[in-house]
C-alpha cells in the first residue's frame, strides 16, 4: 500500500494542482461558458510558468531575496495575470445599436458583440444570436407573441433534450409559424432550451457602416439578457463579417 501511494502521490499533486486552478478562476471570473473557463485555466498555468522562471533566475544572479519580496513578485504576476484576461475579455465584447423587424413594427434595442456566444443551428450550422423576451415581443404579431408564451410553458414543464423533442414534433402549428428550438450548456447556469424564430430583417450599426441580415435565427430568453441594463441582445462577431 505505501509502494502504490509513492507511485501515485505526483498524480495526485498535479490533479490537486488543476483542481485548485479550476476553483480560483472560477470563483475569480465566474465564467459562463467553458471556452472562457479554459482560457482563465490557461492564464493561470502561464502566468505560473513565467512567475517561476523568473525567481529561478534571480535565485541565481542575484544575492538571497528574502520571503517577502517573493510573495511580492508572486502577487504581482498574479495580478496581471487577472488583469490580461480581463482585458481579452472586455476586448472580445463590444456593443452597438440594433434594428429588428419582423411581423410587427422596427424595434431598436442594444445588443452586445460576445465571442463567446457560441449557439449554433443543428442543421445549417448558422450562428444564433440570443435576445430577451421582452423586447422580442414588441417585433411580433400577437399571434406570434402567444405562440412564444405556449412555447415557454411547454420549456418550463420539462426541459430535457428527450421530452422537449417529444413534444415540439407534435406542434405543426408552431413549425409552420416558423418556431424553432435549440439546446445550450453552460457553466454557471441550468443548461436548456431556447425557441428560436428566423427574423427577417436585422440591421447592425457598426462604425464601418450599417450591416444588413436577413432571416436571421434569433433565440429568445425568458429572463433579460442583462438585467437592469440597456443591453437585451447577445450577438455574435460572425454575424458582422
Amino acid at each position: 500500500v505505501i509502494t502504490f501511494f509513492e507511485c501515485v502521490e505526483p498524480f495526485l499533486l498535479v490533479l490537486q494542482g488543476v483542481l485548485l486552478s479550476a476553483a480560483m478562476v472560477y470563483v475569480t471570473f465566474r465564467p459562463a461558458r467553458i471556452l472562457w473557463f479554459v482560457k482563465g485555466i490557461c492564464a493561470v498555468y502561464v502566468m505560473g510558468f513565467l512567475t517561476g522562471g523568473v525567481l529561478g533566475w534571480l535565485q541565481q544572479c542575484m544575492p538571497p531575496i528574502p520571503f517577502y519580496c517573493f510573495l511580492a513578485l508572486a502577487g504581482g504576476a498574479s495580478l496581471c495575470g487577472v488583469r490580461i484576461l480581463r482585458s481579452l475579455q472586455e476586448r472580445s465584447q463590444r456593443t452597438l445599436r440594433v434594428r429588428l423587424q419582423h411581423d410587427g413594427p422596427v424595434i431598436e434595442t442594444e445588443a452586445i458583440v460576445d465571442s463567446g456566444n457560441l449557439l449554433t443551428m443543428p442543421e445549417s450550422r448558422e450562428t444564433v444570436s440570443v435576445i430577451s423576451a421582452s423586447v422580442m415581443k414588441q417585433a411580433l404579431s400577437e399571434c406570434q407573441s402567444g405562440q412564444l408564451q405556449q412555447i415557454f410553458e411547454m420549456l418550463a414543464e420539462d426541459s430535457r433534450r428527450s421530452a422537449v423533442l417529444q413534444k415540439w414534433s407534435a406542434q405543426e402549428e408552431l413549425l409552420a409559424s416558423g418556431w424553432r428550438v435549440i439546446f445550450y450548456k453552460s457553466i454557471g447556469c441550468e443548461s436548456g432550451a431556447l425557441p428560436v424564430l428566423f427574423v427577417r430583417r436585422i440591421i447592425l450599426e457598426t462604425e464601418k457602416g450599417e450591416i444588413l441580415r436577413t432571416d436571421v435565427p434569433v433565440a429568445v430568453s425568458r429572463q433579460d439578457v442583462c438585467a437592469g441594463k440597456r443591453v437585451q441582445m447577445i450577438v455574435s462577431p460572425k454575424i458582422l463579417e
